[in-house]
């Protein structure tokens, strides 16, 4: 399972516990069935984009591959994203090469 959640927590200024918590229980549901799990960070926006580091510390918590930063880069390039907070066509093209990376440096694939 490919899991990206947090950008809609971080514009509609979620407690970020609440986010940390979201994250555990869909993690722990999808292994708990045997599903194994990718991690995907997403940067929170505001003056630049920073990716939390609460996606490092689920990814070691949970023993999951974590793909924590091509959406950052994808998301500061104008030309890979449809609109303000959107990777574009070429945006997810790339994001998906780097999950298939991902997946095949971790054994996955």
């Amino acid at each position: 399972m490919l899991l990206c959640l947090g950008g809609n927590d971080f514009l509609r200024y979620q407690d970020e516990a609440k986010t940390i918590e979201n994250l555990r229980v869909m993690i722990s549901l999808a292994q708990s069935r045997g599903v194994s799990v990718v991690l995907i960070s997403v940067p929170r926006l505001g003056l630049g984009l920073e990716v939390p580091k609460l996606f490092g510390e689920l990814a070691k918590e949970f023993s999951v591959p974590l793909e924590g930063k091509t959406l950052k880069k994808i998301l500061s390039k104008g030309s890979l994203k449809s609109d303000a907070i959107h990777p574009n066509a070429s945006g997810y093209t790339i994001l998906a090469e780097s999950v298939a990376q991902l997946l095949c440096n971790s054994g996955a694939l």
